[in-house]
């Protein structure tokens, strides 16, 4: 009977139910230990934190008089704490003012293999406050604390739980499979014996014997099987292998031709962004020269006028021919052509002021705080030589003080892309009192800016398109469809905001809402 109590089928289910409860008992325990010596190492951490801070004036104090007996007690108040092995104190100039190691000897352990070190050193800045002063630096604390007393407290319960762990399951084994044997081993013998007398050349009418005690289980259930297939006499050779390969290589090199014409799409992309925003400084620059020569040029020609007359005036002076209706009418005409020429010079500064304003943040990105309605009226004068001869009137709504820390050139390209879409698209030639209009709104977390024209609108079924990469109306006469896809991607991306294309209930021209996060340094 011994020799059949470790049959094959018994021993093997024997060692791998022992196994199991076994290993998994030993890692739950390690897992245990594990997280007891973790919780313990915090806890050690968190009353040093504790203890420091008490201390840390105190500390500090002593640093900064260089009163060694205060420094000498609270260093053996340190080292009293089990855990510290070494404790400091130190200047500025690295100049120990105390320090001591405890007594405790280090001891090695196993679970220094599973943590990093058994020894761990902490650093504290001091700084003391001399009466009716400022914090001044004056050295730190050192402290090295040694787990060897901790790992060896879980060492020597981590043994004895393997130790209890083996005798333990050394009993369960022999129960175990004694159990496996009664249960499982001799069942299965009996039923190999019944099976090895059936005849197979001739099987009919043969069946075999349910085992006492088994009639209603898996064994019961399996002689029924059996017992029906030696009735039936059928083959039961099936097939059931060539089913599975067959969807796989289409989809993988659809993948790989869309993941190709993305990256191309993304390259090229960048590429007309890239060339659209210089071909907008480009213009900015054509623009200002015809934009500054108008003010110029009335300058010039009030000096000129104002040279011709001061000439004539210096004659008759010299000839003393000069009378006093002349002088009066020189000073009145002098005074007309300088009020003239400071006019205009003054106009040509405020323009060459906010073209170079422009094109700088066009130029450069940049972060700086700026005034958000002082940009946007140096972004309409910079756009004045593309709506000049229009009947167009911008009404800007926002309040003066509202001042926000991001790149300006996000605005000026995002507010000039709405503006000059405005002008191509929205806006017939032959429409009277064109009108844009500018609404921001600030609370505490957002800004919102609502973009409004009374063009003619854009059709409902373009509202989803519009933001999309060359979507454009005008491709006969030369748009490219990035500028308001360059707006999408600046508010999305730059701002991190969103913007959308309503429907206006009082106007049926285009309208904008965007919305994004207030800026702050």
């Amino acid at each position: 009977m011994f020799n059949k109590f470790f049959q094959k089928l018994t021993f093997k289910h024997t060692i791998i139910t022992i196994s199991v409860i076994f290993m998994t008992g030993a890692v739950l325990s390690s897992f245990q230990i594990f997280y007891d010596i973790s919780l313990t190492r915090k806890k050690i951490t968190s009353d040093i934190n504790r203890l420091v801070t008490i201390t840390k004036e105190s500390a500090a104090q002593s640093l900064y008089h260089l009163d060694k007996v205060q420094a000498e007690k609270l260093i053996k108040g340190f080292i009293k704490f089990p855990p510290i092995r070494n404790a400091s104190l130190t200047d500025n100039f690295g100049i120990t003012l105390y320090t001591e190691t405890s007594e405790n000897k280090s001891k090695s352990s196993v679970f220094n293999l599973f943590f990093n070190n058994q020894t761990e050193n902490y650093n504290f800045d001091l700084s003391y406050i001399p009466d009716n002063s400022y914090p001044v630096s004056v050295g730190r604390l050192e402290i090295q604390t040694d787990y060897s007393a901790v790992y060896g407290e879980f060492e020597t319960r981590a043994k004895f739980i393997a130790i209890s762990n083996i005798v333990q399951h050394i009993f369960l084994a022999i129960l175990i499979a004694f159990i496996f044997y009664r249960s499982l081993t001799k069942p299965i013998l009996k039923l190999s014996e019944n099976i090895s007398k059936v005849n197979p050349t001739s099987p009919e009418g043969h069946s075999l014997e349910l085992p006492k005690g088994h009639e209603n289980d898996e064994m019961g259930n399996l002689v029924a099987v059996i017992n029906m297939i030696l009735s039936e006499y059928s083959d039961l050779n099936s097939q059931l292998e060539k089913r599975v390969m067959d969807r796989t290589y289409d989809l993988q090199n659809a993948n790989d031709r869309l993941t190709e014409s993305l990256s191309q799409l993304e390259n090229a992309k960048d590429k007309l962004v890239e060339s659209e925003k210089m071909a907008s400084l480009g213009s900015l620059v054509a623009g200002v020269s015809h934009e500054i020569n108008t003010p110029v040029g009335n300058s010039v020609t009030a000096a000129s006028y104002l040279f011709g007359k001061l000439q004539t005036l210096k004659k008759k002076i010299l000839l003393g021919q000069i009378t006093g209706d002349e002088i009066d009418s020189f000073i009145s005409n002098a005074d007309e052509a300088v009020d003239i020429i400071l006019k205009n010079l003054e106009r040509a500064s405020k323009l060459v002021s906010s073209f170079k304003q422009i094109a700088v943040d066009q130029s450069y990105s940049s972060m700086r705080i700026f005034e958000l309605k002082k940009h946007i009226d140096d972004t309409l004068i910079s756009l004045k030589p593309k709506f000049k001869g229009l009947d167009l009137k911008i009404h800007i709504s926002c309040r003066k003080d509202l001042f926000i820390f991001h790149d300006p050139g996000i605005f000026y390209q995002i507010f000039s892309n709405l503006i000059i879409n405005s002008i191509v698209h929205g806006f017939e030639p032959a429409q009277p009192q064109k009108e844009i209009t500018i609404d921001i709104k600030t609370d505490d977390q957002d800004i919102s800016i609502y973009y409004m024209d009374n063009g003619k609108g854009i059709d409902e079924n373009y509202h989803k398109k519009i933001f999309e990469p060359f979507f454009t109306t005008t491709k006969k006469n030369g748009g490219s469809g990035l500028g308001m896809y360059i707006v999408y991607n600046l508010v999305t991306q730059k701002l991190s905001g969103s913007i959308e294309s309503l429907t206006h209930e009082k106007s049926k021209g285009a309208c904008f809402f965007i919305t994004f996060p207030f800026p702050k340094e």
